[in-house]
């Protein structure tokens, strides 16, 4: 939600307004236009970590392996 803006002078003088639909549509105009991030890898892009890693100490498996039946 947008609230009216006011533009005041030097003087303190109302010098414009701009009301909030229109900052709405601007906001929205500038905003979901497509962005492009060229050092960044996107999801297609990026290497595939494998999801299981055993760091876990032997005697420690047998515990985990029980938690999960």
């Amino acid at each position: 939600m947008f609230y009216e803006v006011r533009v005041l002078d030097e003087k303190g003088d109302v010098k414009k307004v701009i009301s909030s639909k229109k900052l709405s549509r601007e906001f929205w105009r500038r905003n979901t236009q497509p962005q492009d991030f060229p050092n960044k890898k996107g999801y297609e892009d990026a290497e595939v970590e494998q999801e299981w890693q055993q760091d876990l100490a032997p005697g420690r498996m047998g515990i985990i392996s029980e938690a999960m039946d």
